[in-house]
């Protein structure tokens, strides 16, 4: 994947963190809106679920084993597309900002929308913990 993204891909955790990140900013411009009169709460409530879905999927990769598992062919296509189009919304906001935050933002969505395209369009594989970060987490526990 890194000859995509012309660097290494991020790992897991912090692709979980970015995941994370992306879905409070969007819940925050999603109430303002609903507040606003401008989204329905119905709509609002369904991105968020959508995002809640794309975190877990970077929560599993992280080694987590909670359920689910894995998604549907018409969740997996949701969660691709929402990402793809959250990126490519966020390339025309931040174009020509020169803060580090900004990228580091893009940067993320970039690695998140690549990451899903990827595993769960393109594969047929789901994420399955990595083996180093589950032994981690347990000796952690």
């Amino acid at each position: 994947m890194s000859r995509y993204l012309l660097s290494e891909p991020m790992p897991p955790a912090t692709l979980q963190r970015a995941a994370e990140q992306e879905r409070a900013r969007r819940g925050a411009a999603s109430k303002a809106a609903v507040d606003a009169g401008r989204v329905s709460k119905e709509k609002a409530d369904y991105d968020d679920a959508i995002w809640s879905n794309i975190v877990h999927f970077f929560r599993r990769w992280s080694g987590d084993t909670r359920e689910p598992q894995g998604w549907s062919e018409a969740q997996r296509e949701i969660m691709s597309k929402s990402a793809r189009a959250t990126y490519k919304r966020m390339l025309e906001v931040l174009d020509g900002s020169t803060k580090q935050e900004d990228f580091d933002q893009l940067k993320g969505l970039r690695d998140i929308t690549y990451a899903l395209a990827f595993t769960l369009l393109y594969c047929n594989f789901y994420p399955k913990p990595c083996p180093h970060c589950v032994g981690r987490k347990a000796a952690a526990a």
